[in-house]
């Protein structure tokens, strides 16, 4: 058995650790990072002075429990000097995200936006939505919470000014119209079906409507449809009224933002209960709403609303643009340095953070904090609802400490090819889907089909993982081999990790359950707890399933199998293979590359790479 050591030992080498580091640190601005003893950054912080910082650690009673366990496993600690408290700031919000540190309160905030993007170059412009995290250069509109909002304003944009939407390629092969003219959503400039003097001044007026000078394209739309009627060009001025029409009604949607309608605002709303902390934020752009989102975190209660909200701010955009004003209902802690730190993020654009006492704006932030606040309770009552299950499952198995991590296994393979292992983590927020793990063996048929045996090297690979905590239970897909096997692994490593193995009965009607020093299988007759183990089990079923067939269909595709590819033939798949010369080309070829082949369309193209992009392997999907 391998002896733990005591907390007391532990805070022991922990303080050693910080008077050694506190002696060699300069008294300056910086960053520092808290490593375990694998090399894992467990803590990034920043400080004034980096030797005071430490120091303030050594009176470990007054230090949040978070950051008390936080320091027992540390092992040694690097900085990074800058030249300003804001670069600090903002260096510090960066690597949080980069490196995801355990003890640092990270806000789960790594969603794609849409963002409707104008080209620019040689061709007419074009209109188009791309999801992405961080923008490339370029004339860009949102962000959109939603694909739905940027899909709405997409529309309204393409009727009203007839903007086209269709990439470079699709535009150059083009010989007559297209649908989208057809359906009067396009002028159709790749077949000259408008002059490119007023094709360019419909581009303009688009860009003056995404940018919120509504009234001014407005005015000019009404004295081009008089124009129009005075030289009796009637099908012109009807055009245009259906144009102002369709302005009249998307404009009726728009939010009351007086003072600041011409200007990006995202309004941040806030909500704390319990460990739960909750932000909901809401875009508005030139009046416009492009949808909310919402980003929660847990054990934070140290935190007060200031500082949670500076948190917040550093980590959301710290890579993202920031807009013109930023509405809180609480300002940040240390507002200057926060200010500084976004403005250095920004280009040192103009930037103002505020939190109003009245006005429309300060009305949008009381119905996003009553938004946070709702979502908060309902998070609280699904995780008191998986609070029970645990409760029960402790109860059920006869387990004697509580469980908030449980670890599901199970092992994937075809004739012991694309073989696999996977880990699946259970706790009372739910499925954490970021500490999901594979395993792949190199060489399966060493295990001569053998399931315990894979098994059995995939609890050893995982107990021997750092930066991660193990699990208070394990349940096994299988029976009595391979909880046997499990045990032999956790009594070698010491851990004390409760462990549990599910299997079908004969019938195949329930399930059932063998436990350690228990001969006889015992049935679970509660069906709410059943169905939840169930869920479980069905969960690192689908994980384990989808990286087999990723691994199998990726292995298919990169090998120039071209029946693993839908609506693609003999012809088609030759010419793939003349136009790109490689399989790994054709693997990681765009939409409009594609199109450029002789015989693609575009609904060919998307569908070749929806299927790759369903097949890659990832470190989740």
């Amino acid at each position: 058995m391998v002896l733990k050591e005591s907390e007391g030992e532990l805070l022991e080498k922990a303080l050693k650790v910080l008077r050694h580091y506190e002696d060699v640190v300069q008294e300056t601005v910086g960053i520092y990072k808290m490593l375990n003893k694998c090399g894992v950054v467990m803590y990034v912080g920043k400080a004034k002075n980096l030797k005071k910082r430490l120091g303030s650690y050594k009176s470990f009673a007054a230090l949040s429990p978070r950051i008390q366990c936080m320091l027992l496993r540390i092992h040694s600690i690097s900085f990074i000097y800058t030249d300003k408290e804001s670069e600090a700031l903002l260096l510090e919000a960066r690597l949080i995200k980069q490196l995801r540190p355990a003890y640092n309160l990270l806000m789960k905030d790594d969603k794609s936006f849409t963002y409707l993007s104008m080209t620019q170059g040689l061709l007419p412009a074009s209109i188009v939505g791309q999801q992405v995290k961080k923008l490339p250069p370029g004339d860009h509109y949102g962000p959109f919470a939603s694909v739905k909002a940027a899909q709405s304003v997409l529309d309204t944009v393409a009727q009203t000014f007839l903007i086209r939407t269709c990439p470079d390629s699709f535009y150059r092969s083009r010989t007559e119209p297209c649908l989208q003219y057809q359906l009067k959503r396009c002028s159709a400039p790749c077949v000259d079906m408008i002059a490119q003097e007023e094709y360019a001044r419909d581009v303009q007026n688009a860009r003056k409507f995404l940018r919120g000078s509504t009234q001014d394209v407005f005015d000019a739309l009404e004295a081009e449809k008089e124009a129009a009627a005075l030289k009796e060009n009637f099908a012109r001025a009807s055009l245009i009224q259906k144009r102002l029409e369709l302005m009249k009604k998307f404009l009726s949607k728009r939010v009351s933002v007086q003072g600041y309608e011409a200007q990006s605002i995202d309004i941040i709303g806030y909500a704390a209960e319990g460990e739960f902390i909750n932000f909901h934020i809401r875009f508005v752009q030139s009046a416009w709403d492009y949808g909310a989102s919402q980003y929660f975190t847990v054990n934070a209660q140290e935190l007060s609303e200031e500082d949670a909200v500076a948190h917040f701010i550093m980590q959301f955009y710290s890579n993202r643009r920031v807009p013109d004003i930023i509405a809180v209902s609480k300002l940040p802690g240390d507002l200057k340095l926060v200010h500084d730190a976004l403005s250095i993020a920004n280009g040192h654009q103009k930037l103002t953070i505020l939190s109003p006492t009245s006005g429309d704006i300060k009305q949008i932030i009381d119905d996003v904090c009553a938004s946070a606040q709702r979502d908060i309770k309902d998070r609280m009552r699904v995780r008191a609802e998986m609070e029970g299950f645990l409760s029960s499952l402790k109860e059920k198995f006869s387990i004697p400490k509580r469980i908030r991590r449980v670890e599901l296994y199970d092992n994937s393979h075809l004739q012991m090819t694309n073989a696999f292992g996977a880990m699946v983590l259970f706790t009372p927020n739910g499925f954490e889907k970021s500490f999901y793990r594979k395993f792949s063996f190199k060489n399966p048929l060493a295990y001569r089909q053998d399931d315990a045996t894979m098994l059995a090297e995939v609890l050893r690979r995982r107990l021997a993982m750092d930066g991660m905590d193990w699990p208070d239970m394990m349940i096994l897909d299988g029976g009595k081999t391979q909880l046997a096997r499990a045990i032999e692994v956790l009594e070698e490593r010491g851990a004390d990790i409760a462990v549990v193995a599910m299997a079908k009965q004969k019938n195949n009607k329930h399930e059932i359950f063998y436990l350690p020093d228990q001969s006889d299988p015992i049935v679970v007759d509660d069906e709410n707890l059943l169905h939840f183990l169930q869920n479980l089990r069905d969960e690192v079923h689908r994980y384990v399933l989808a990286c087999h067939r990723m691994r199998r269909n990726r292995q298919m595709l990169t090998s120039g199998d071209r029946a693993s590819i839908p609506g693609i033939g003999e012809v088609r798949w030759k010419r793939l293979k003349e136009h790109f010369g490689s399989v790994d080309k054709i693997y990681e070829a765009s939409v409009e590359d594609l199109m450029k082949v002789q015989g693609f369309n575009r609904r060919i193209a998307e569908s070749i790479v929806y299927y790759i992009a369903k097949n890659k392997e990832t470190s989740y999907e």
